[in-house]
């Protein structure tokens, strides 16, 4: 597909999320990027406006259809907004263009807020990436086209919008369905609107010496850490019924298995953890239950078997002609009862990021941030560059006994960690 005036629908994961959306779950999360000098705010507009014609599946705005919501191209520009105590909150469309993400600028930090119907981490980081080139080209300083940043002269692959869940879909195929009860945290709600944050910084050498003494990857040794962090906040917690099963989702990207350049959504969680009911645990016995689970969960067949029901049902020539209106009350509640439930909570690893050197002099650190969610109030991310690790927690709640439990178990591993001061934003 060129740059084009052409509709094109909601990829399979994609239509989820306007049917789901509410001020409570605006289903937002936030990349940001924050450079070695202040955010020069015209250039960065030259940019943005340079660099959304590339990229036809982000410069869109959405529309309610008979059957399903599609996507339709915005012939506006994004704006870029002073940023403000309000990451990851319910983008108004008006006030913006119509754009489902929005850009923000703060002295040296630009952050963008993504409607998660557009794309996930990785179709996402590469439009910041090539944002950043552009805004560097702006300034005099060539940069090379390559660390996954577009050419923005360059017409779209047609395979980078593509609808790869179908590509692959192989018909629909069974999977277990029956899981436990889980635990969710409680706490004292922030008021309305409000998310605290809080990130640590951990050194990449010290954390890839910890790791492969144990024999795992990053993610499992990190998903491994909140898992056990949350069965110690359990324990701490007086129970008058059975232990509840801790399980994580840990987003897999499934371009490293099944080949796509697709920039749209091509992502399936994975759900490792452990059932206290069965005993107690040390962080030993944690750490090898999630590192099976993720090596097993984390193969062609059991990941394809897991979206396979999303697909079938989505190419259902009966499910297809049900009103929209419809659709939406069922993947409410699907959602309600099958989505966040089934979670004690959210670890999200974008994994290293990668720019050409010309570049790397002049950009300090990314972050990447989870929107609120009224199920888990409390929320992991990370994502690592320049020999440094950002594990970002946002909460909804006021107690911070989860990152204190966390953060304090890399310490007593002899792994350094350097927090940054709590701040309180609007969502």
């Amino acid at each position: 597909m060129k740059k084009s005036d052409a509709w094109f629908k909601l990829d399979t994961a994609g239509n989820l999320y306007p049917a789901i959306e509410s001020l409570h779950y605006p289903a937002i999360f936030r990349l940001s990027a924050t450079l070695k000098e202040t955010v020069d705010v015209p250039r960065l507009e030259k940019a943005a406006a340079v660099t959304v014609e590339r990229f036809p599946s982000l410069k869109v705005r959405i529309r309610r259809g008979l059957f399903w919501f599609y996507l339709e191209p915005n012939p506006l520009y994004p704006e870029i907004w002073p940023d403000n105590p309000y990451p990851c909150r319910r983008i108004p469309r008006k006030q913006n263009n119509d754009y489902l993400f929005r850009i923000f600028f703060k002295n040296t930090t630009i952050s963008i807020d993504f409607f998660h119907a557009l794309a996930d981490g990785y179709g996402c980081i590469v439009f910041l990436k090539t944002l950043l080139a552009e805004y560097f080209k702006l300034a005099g300083i060539p940069i090379p086209t390559e660390n996954g940043i577009l050419d923005t002269e360059a017409d779209p692959d047609p395979e980078e919008l593509e609808n790869a869940f179908i590509r692959y879909y192989k018909g629909k195929r069974k999977r277990p369905v029956k899981e436990p009860k889980v635990y969710h945290i409680s706490g004292s709600k922030l008021p309305q609107g409000v998310l605290m944050a809080v990130t640590g910084e951990v050194p990449l050498p010290e954390l890839l010496k910890k790791t492969r003494s144990y024999g795992v990857s990053i993610t499992e040794y990190i998903s491994a850490v909140l898992t056990y962090s949350l069965y110690q906040l359990q324990e701490q917690e007086p129970h008058l019924f059975r232990k509840k099963a801790i399980r994580l989702s840990v987003p897999v990207n499934l371009r490293n298995m099944f080949p796509s350049k697709t920039l749209r959504n091509f992502s399936q969680f994975i759900k490792p953890g452990i059932n206290p009911d069965l005993g107690d645990y040390s962080f030993e016995e944690t750490l090898h239950q999630v590192h099976h689970a993720i090596r097993y969960e984390k193969s062609k067949k059991y990941l394809s078997a897991v979206w396979s029901s999303h697909v079938s049902m989505e190419l259902n020539p009966v499910i297809r002609v049900v009103p929209l209106f419809m659709k939406n009350l069922v993947m409410n509640i699907i959602f309600n009862y099958f989505g966040e439930n089934r979670f004690s909570g959210t670890f999200s690893n974008l994994g290293p990021i990668d720019i050409p050197e010309a570049m790397q002099e002049h950009v300090d650190h990314f972050d990447l941030v989870l929107g609120p969610n009224p199920i888990n109030p409390v929320n992991c991310s990370g994502v690592s560059y320049d020999n440094k690790l950002r594990i970002t927690f946002g909460r909804t709640i006021k107690e911070t006994g989860l990152e204190h439990l966390f953060f304090t178990h890399f310490i007593k591993e002899g792994i350094p960690v350097t927090i940054e001061s709590d701040t309180a934003a609007g969502v």
